[in-house]
């Protein structure tokens, strides 16, 4: 009974500190945005000045708020990006504007003030919406794992690979939207195994509409679930109604019908004409480019190779040595569900004409599953041989070390340069002690959660 007792406090020793560790460095290493996310503050800023979601006096040089935008037939302009987390973000940002606008009695003036003060916006909406969210769903995550008696090695794996060591995990603290739907994939298939499936579908449907890709995750769900019974099927359905309902209903508002999305109204920029290869709106070609495939699994710019190469030893070990999926339990259909839903979201990306994520850091397109893909390898590396083991935490702590340096320097690096390099040159060229502060911040703080976590073992 004593020994159940020390290794149940040892476990959750193991759980607060990597949870403390990830909240320390994301409250203290702030990212910095860019137009992804001040398309969203812009419409938020509408609601609250004008309430509406048109931004026609958020996209106007030398002040502009954006880039990002769509535009109607009628030359109205508003947000490109889904819209959940500015309707979820909508009564927070209005409570921080109202305390940063006081005072002020003129729309323009609260403009210049809210332009100002964007960085803070983003930090408060990103620390409630994105933070904290992920924090507490990695929590339940890895007290499951400890509940079901997985090795305390698989325990720190899993909460190094889902807080630290893929592209989600580095941008909870810039409202992306990436990160609301990450936490929202990993929350469903939390809920999925703990049986709650309205939930489960509540999350999903959150995720789909912050972010297209969880669209697709939702629908091979669905496949899946039905595989366990019409019961946790119709919960499931019946909760991803709720933030579907919304989701039309803003595009109704904004395009004028429920099918209709930012899609088809997007910025030209980011547009291609090819006569030969006619694209889907402009955007999607009709067949996936092995080119985009290279890029995304080995390239050194965005691939999986240079960013999280533990997710394709991980997929290697489902593929040699695969688990047993003849009986249609929940966990045997969500693990399998959701590396048939990477191969899928692959495959929509690779036909995306925009597949490197523009000037982020990536593969941002195919993040928002990374962290489930952090749970699953508690299974791959309790079963694994010594070899297996050892490659699956080298290839962790690179991830780790890319994440120190984004941490350190920028979230943003054009498609055609090398990631490493590039983010090592930045780090170089930025005036003063300030990266290699930040960098050893980091690593500090990620070292003392693994000194404690095993000081216990060493006495």
């Amino acid at each position: 009974m004593m020994r159940m007792r020390d290794e149940n406090r040892q476990s959750a020793q193991t759980r607060a500190y990597w949870i403390m560790a990830f909240l320390v460095i994301n409250m203290i290493l702030i990212q910095k945005g860019n137009p992804n996310p001040g398309s969203r503050l812009a419409t938020l800023a509408a609601m609250t000045e004008s309430q509406t979601f048109c931004i026609d006096d958020y996209i106007n040089p030398p002040l502009a708020w954006t880039n990002d935008w769509a535009r109607r037939p009628d030359g109205h302009y508003f947000s490109n990006k889904p819209p959940g987390p500015m309707l979820i973000g909508y009564p927070v940002f209005r409570a921080v504007d109202f305390w940063i606008t006081r005072g002020l009695q003129n729309s323009e003036a609260r403009f210049l003030t809210r332009r100002r003060n964007l960085p803070i916006y983003n930090w408060v909406l990103s620390f409630i919406f994105q933070i904290l969210p992920f924090a507490w769903i990695s929590w339940k995550i890895l007290s499951w794992l400890a509940r079901k008696g997985y090795s305390e090695a698989a325990l720190s794996y899993s909460a190094i690979a889902i807080l630290f060591g893929n592209t989600a995990s580095v941008l909870m603290n810039t409202y992306f939207g990436h990160g609301i739907a990450a936490w929202c994939l990993l929350a469903m298939a939390f809920f999925w195994i703990d049986g709650k499936f309205g939930m489960a579908g509540f999350c999903a449907g959150l995720g789909a509409v912050s972010d297209y890709g969880a669209l697709l995750v939702l629908a091979v769900s669905l496949v899946f679930i039905l595989k366990l019974g019409s019961s946790p099927f119709k919960a499931f359905v019946l909760g991803m109604t709720v933030p579907l309902v919304f989701g039309f209903w803003y595009f109704t508002a904004c395009y004028g019908k429920p099918w209709l999305t930012a899609l088809q109204f997007e910025n030209p920029t980011y547009l291609e004409t090819n006569g030969d290869h006619p694209l889907l709106l402009g955007m999607f070609h009709l067949r996936p480019r092995l080119s985009a495939l290279e890029g995304l699994l080995f390239g050194s710019s965005r691939g999986l190779l240079f960013t999280q190469p533990w997710v394709l030893v991980l997929l290697a070990a489902f593929v040699l040595q695969p688990p047993a999926y003849r009986t249609a339990n929940s966990w045997a259909m969500m693990r399998l569900s959701f590396i048939v839903s990477f191969v899928v979201l692959l495959w929509f990306n690779c036909s995306f004409n925009g597949w490197h994520g523009g000037l982020m850091i990536g593969p941002r397109y195919l993040s928002i599953i990374f962290p489930v893909f952090g749970w699953l390898a508690a299974e791959i590396l309790d079963r694994a041989g010594p070899r297996t083991q050892l490659l699956l935490w080298l290839a962790l702590l690179v991830s780790v070390l890319l994440s120190a340096l984004i941490f350190s320097t920028t979230l943003y690096a054009p498609p055609e340069e090398l990631l490493w390099n590039y983010l090592i040159r930045v780090f170089n060229f930025i005036p003063g002690p300030t990266s290699t502060l930040r960098f050893l911040f980091f690593l500090s703080v990620f070292s003392l959660a693994v000194w404690r976590t095993h000081k216990p073992k060493i006495q």
